[in-house]
């Protein structure tokens, strides 16, 4: 993960409380109104049922009166017809008041001579002391929906017969809706009879008369309670919150429900989430914008800084330093403890390259004197052979010499400069061994090998240029190479002549060539011979240690300089 995407991430692990809190805020309202709603939507229910007590009440208390006048005890006609008649103008709400007898037949009525025997608050009025309150039927006489009660009628401690009103329910209908101005927009009022029948329904009328089957728990719940409907479960496609009152309490056998539609609950808690999220999101952008360009100026530009300067380092180039900006902060501090570092470290090279450099200096002065002694040995031998032997030696030791002072120290690490050295061990060779001025031809490309390389491919190319010397004739024409190819560095020696036939440089027993076959096998290489048009080429390749591009070189002058 990036610096900069850590800084994002802790914006954000900031910001997570903020938007949890918004949550859980959004949430507790939510609760908070259901709980207000659900005690709002039972009050409101309460408040039906206590207007629909309130008016049944008054109806039994009609009813009671009635009874007990003495024309309706005694089926007095016409009187106890006249009576029933005024008391019909006196009720708007009653369709009519009718009197029968025990068998079910209409009494103290001229007209419309029905028969109730077959309905059932007939048969309970008959049987109760109590007032009874009907279920959902459509009068005989007036054809309308109506809500029947009864009370039966004593003369004498005897039952002579059932008095029975009936409540109109377009009538209740019009009476619950303008006693509910004052609830909320688009709320609902259901009543129903103990058998599930819809008695009155606002809005939605069209189910009055219908069973009410999607809600079991209104007729089966033993005290009031609240319930949520789906838009799915409703004529009208409103979720409410409905409110309820059970059919066994007051007034009995007579439910009453009270909708309160869900989006007039929790209205503006949409937008109040939607803008406290608006608002959220904006400070989080700009938090997120704060993080970008202040972690930009004051983190990733100062890392970035440190990383250069430290790539910088890891590839030889020792002035690398950071600006160390404030110091007192803990990028500052870290910037003048690494700008400390590289000058204890550069410091330490200089020095270590001090070290080599008096070193090789002190090497190449020894190996000087070894070969002033050989050769001091040399002249004093009679036997030409055994002179010849340590003017070869002279010369390897003298080639060793010559690459310890091609030997350089940069930065801390020991190279050798070789396209240099092979032009200077040449140029001494030419003048030693080829007296009549014949040059040796050198085509060399820079290339940099460390000591354990280049002191023993000293050797090889001096004796592999002695040997071409000696073997070239009058006019040798020798030509070093070297350069590269795809397998690594590649030497190669080239002079007239050509080599024996089936010649194999791998078998040669002659000291100079045993020592290039082991000096190869040192170097991880592999050694061929070859003759071709007159001319005979010997040729080494090996994969050097020295990364070219990736150390300092040492040019003309003594100066250097990085590749």
């Amino acid at each position: 993960m990036t610096l900069r995407a850590r800084l994002y991430l802790l914006v954000f692990l900031a910001l997570a409380p903020a938007f949890a809190l918004l949550f859980y805020n959004d949430w507790s309202d939510r609760k908070r109104r259901e709980a207000q709603a659900e005690a709002e939507a039972l009050r409101y229910a309460r408040l039906v049922s206590s207007e629909m007590d309130r008016l049944f009440e008054g109806i039994r208390a009609q009813l009671s009166a009635v009874a007990e006048a003495p024309v309706v005890q005694n089926f007095s006609d016409p009187e106890c017809g006249r009576y029933l008649v005024r008391l019909e103008t006196t009720n708007a709400a009653t369709t009519s008041v009718s009197v029968y007898d025990t068998t079910g037949a209409r009494r103290c009525s001229a007209v419309d001579l029905v028969n109730i025997m077959d309905r059932p608050y007939f048969k309970q009025a008959l049987q109760s002391d109590e007032f009874i309150v009907g279920e959902y039927v459509v009068g005989k006489t007036s054809a309308l929906p109506v809500l029947p009660f009864a009370m039966r009628i004593r003369k004498g401690g005897e039952v002579t017969g059932v008095i029975v009103t009936t409540l109109r329910l377009d009538w209740l209908r019009q009476y619950l809706t303008d006693r509910s101005g004052d609830f909320p927009s688009r709320s609902s009022i259901t009543v129903i009879d103990r058998s599930g029948t819809i008695l009155v329904r606002v809005p939605n009328r069209e189910r009055e008369g219908t069973k009410l089957f999607r809600y079991p728990e209104l007729l089966t719940a033993q005290q009031s309670g609240t319930l949520t409907s789906t838009a799915e479960n409703t004529a009208d496609g409103v979720a409410r919150l409905l409110g309820y009152t059970a059919i066994g309490e007051r007034p009995r056998g007579i439910g009453v429900s009270v909708g309160i539609p869900l989006d007039v609950i929790f209205a503006g808690l949409e937008e109040v989430r939607l803008r406290n999220l608006l608002l959220l999101g904006i400070t989080a952008l700009l938090a997120l914008l704060a993080a970008h360009l202040a972690g930009r100026a004051f983190v990733i530009q100062p890392v970035s800084k440190l990383l250069a300067a430290a790539e910088r380092l890891r590839k030889g180039d020792l002035t690398a330093r950071v600006d160390v900006g404030n110091p007192g902060s803990e990028l500052g501090r870290l910037s003048a403890a690494f700008n400390a570092m590289a000058v204890d470290l550069e410091n330490s090279l200089q020095y270590k390259d001090m070290l080599l450099r008096e070193l090789s200096h002190r090497v190449m002065n020894s190996l000087q004197t070894i070969a002033a002694l050989f050769v001091m040995q040399a002249r004093t031998m009679k036997d030409a052979e055994a002179r010849g032997h340590f003017d070869q030696a002279v010369s390897r030791i003298n080639s060793v010499a010559l690459a310890y002072r091609r030997l350089h120290a940069a930065r801390g690490v020991e190279v050798v400069e070789f396209a240099t050295f092979i032009r200077e061990l040449c140029s001494e060779l030419q003048s030693s061994m080829l007296p009549d001025g014949s040059p040796i031809t050198v085509e060399a490309d820079p290339t940099l090998l460390s000591p354990d390389q280049a002191m023993p491919l000293a050797l090889v190319v001096n004796e592999l240029v002695t040997n071409a010397i000696k073997h070239g004739g009058t006019d040798p024409s020798i030509t070093v190479k070297l350069g590269w190819s795809s397998e690594g560095c590649r030497l190669a020696v080239r002079n007239r002549g050509e080599l024996p036939t089936n010649y194999d440089p791998t078998n040669t027993k002659g000291f100079g060539m045993r020592m290039v076959r082991t000096t190869v096998d040192q170097l991880g290489g592999h050694f061929e011979a070859a003759s071709m048009a007159g001319e005979t080429e010997f040729a080494i390749t090996f994969p050097p240690s020295v990364q070219q591009m990736a150390i300092a070189r040492v040019v003309e002058g003594g100066q250097e300089a990085l590749r």
